[in-house]
């Protein structure tokens, strides 16, 4: 089935509206988790479109199109493997001008995990990224949105 670029549009629009709701946009939740982005209350109508999971060889070409087309930027959180099995294709995300974010090596819920583990994923993630790109990200979404304090 093909998707006209308007429902593509509609349909990253949806998702960037999701993810405010699931994610990062800019508050500190409380004292503990200071860190943890999840809303934004002051007088500016903004919000920030992100992708999980990628780069992906077809996925994320249809996205670039589609926010090429309307000039908007994105956050694209990767995946560790991913950076390496699909080079081009991040090199095109940030070609393009996009943000990065680390979201983890394997995708491996994080929650509960030793801090060994939590390591190993988010640098082995940096390390594919700053061996290819020569770049480090400066945010990280656990999958599936899920941490606990070792994280």
């Amino acid at each position: 089935m093909k998707l006209g670029i308007s429902k593509i549009a509609k349909t990253l629009v949806f998702i960037g509206f999701l993810t405010i709701f699931s994610a990062l946009i800019t508050n500190y939740a409380n004292a503990e988790n200071r860190y943890v982005f999840k809303s934004n209350s002051n007088d500016q109508m903004k919000i920030a479109l992100t992708f999980d999971d990628g780069p992906h060889p077809r996925k994320t070409k249809r996205i670039l199109d589609v926010l090429d087309k309307y000039n908007v930027h994105a956050t694209f959180f990767v995946i560790g493997v991913n950076v390496q099995n699909y080079p081009n294709v991040l090199e095109s995300v940030i070609e393009k001008g996009h943000e990065l974010g680390n979201h983890t090596f394997s995708h491996q819920i994080l929650k509960s995990a030793s801090v060994s583990k939590i390591k190993n994923e988010i640098s082995d993630t940096e390390d594919a990224l700053y061996d290819r790109y020569s770049l480090r990200t400066n945010l990280l979404r656990p999958p599936c949105g899920l941490y606990d304090s070792n994280l």
